[in-house]
């Protein structure tokens, strides 16, 4: 359990900080006249690039805490795991833009967000990829390094 308790650490810090943007989001659907409705109609999508995020950090942890295992020198280890960090951060980037992107189609085709401001939604989901993407990128960069790598 011990070799975890950097994602556990990585994964909570992750959760506090969307959970200080939703609030901020739902302040800006009151203020950009998004109302309740507005908030609640782009919390799927936030949520899907939450878990995307997420789930990108969690598979990262897990594939360089494997290939650490086997590794004596912590200087390689920290070239191993930032040599996998471009491939999942780039996988996260990609996915929660493809996010973006869905929801600014279900806006512009008037299939979801019907009768919210655009500058809502478009406001809310790019900041969610931007935000989390920028959280994940510090955790696999400096904060949520495997035990291993930071010599726990």
């Amino acid at each position: 359990m011990s070799g975890l308790k950097n994602l556990f650490k990585g994964t909570m810090g992750f959760a506090v900080i969307a959970v200080l943007v939703l609030f901020g989001l739902r302040f800006l659907a009151r203020e950009m006249n998004a109302g309740a409705e507005g908030f609640r109609l782009s919390l799927p999508f936030l949520i899907a690039q939450a878990a995307v995020i997420v789930g990108c950090y969690v598979t990262w942890y897990r594939k360089v805490s494997r290939e650490a295992v086997n590794m004596m020198n912590i200087e390689k280890m920290r070239k191993m795991a930032f040599y996998y960090k471009r491939k999942y951060f780039t996988t996260s980037a990609i996915l929660t833009i493809l996010i973006v992107a869905i929801a600014l189609i279900c806006m512009v085709g008037s299939i979801w967000f019907v009768g919210i401001p655009a500058a809502y939604c478009i406001s809310s989901v790019i900041t969610m990829a931007i935000v989390g993407n920028l959280v994940l990128y510090l955790l696999m960069r400096f904060v949520g390094l495997p035990n291993q790598i930071t010599g726990e």
